[in-house]
């Protein structure tokens, strides 16, 4: 009996996590899509342009990994 209890504790957490991961990837998407695909992209790298799309979808999700590495591309310049 306590080993089906552990179970399902189990897992009902790896279903929450998988519900939280799908909400993060869809949101992740989204700020794809509209500061990256259809505003960071569209400029050059070294444009003002560029650096505020990124910023701003930085406030909206800090921990997308792609916006810190696009973000850093400007550096390399120097």
């Amino acid at each position: 009996m306590k080993k089906n209890i552990l179970v399902l504790i189990i897992l009902c957490s790896n279903i929450y996590a998988f519900r939280q991961i799908k909400k993060q990837t869809a949101l992740q998407d989204t700020i794809f899509e509209r500061y990256l695909k259809n505003g960071a992209y569209k400029y050059h790298y070294t444009m003002q342009g560029w650096d505020d799309n990124i910023n701003i979808a930085l406030a909206h999700d800090s921990t997308f990994a792609l916006l810190y590495t696009a973000k850093s591309t400007t550096l390399l310049e120097n």
